[in-house]
């Protein structure tokens, strides 16, 4: 019952219309990587998946997640897998998140992090990101 209540409001939130049109953002399907210093951010999104991987220096920190993506760009989910090497910090399983994406042409830019309450996260995360080259 509790996943039907949760797939009925994931179908409205979807279905509802974006505020001063009917705009519907690119999804960022594929991967996608943004390096700063020694630290690499890579988003592996999936149609209703993602993973997001951190690693630098002796640190990674891998995340599975269940998402949705709004029309206007938010994406929201919930974090069901974290495996963790050189930290004990970063996100538990459980957490949820937002966050705003907008794709033009081969960068991605990932803005408006949250929970709000997290600035380490929110410096190290959010940025222009460029997409992986496509294996064929």
């Amino acid at each position: 019952m509790r996943g039907t209540v949760g797939a009925v409001m994931l179908a409205v939130l979807l279905a509802a219309p974006v505020a001063g049109g009917d705009t519907k953002v690119q999804k960022p399907i594929g991967t996608w990587t943004k390096t700063g210093g020694e630290l690499e951010v890579k988003f592996e999104f999936k149609t209703d998946r993602l993973k997001c991987t951190l690693s630098g220096g002796a640190i990674t920190i891998a995340i599975d997640a269940d998402c949705g993506m709004a029309k206007d760009g938010n994406i929201f989910g919930r974090i069901s897998k974290v495996e963790k090497k050189g930290t004990e910090f970063g996100p538990k399983v459980g957490d949820l998140f937002t966050f705003h994406v907008r794709v033009k042409g081969d960068t991605l830019t990932l803005s408006d992090l949250g929970p709000a309450n997290n600035a380490d996260a929110r410096q190290l995360v959010e940025g222009d990101y460029k997409a992986a080259a496509q294996k064929r």
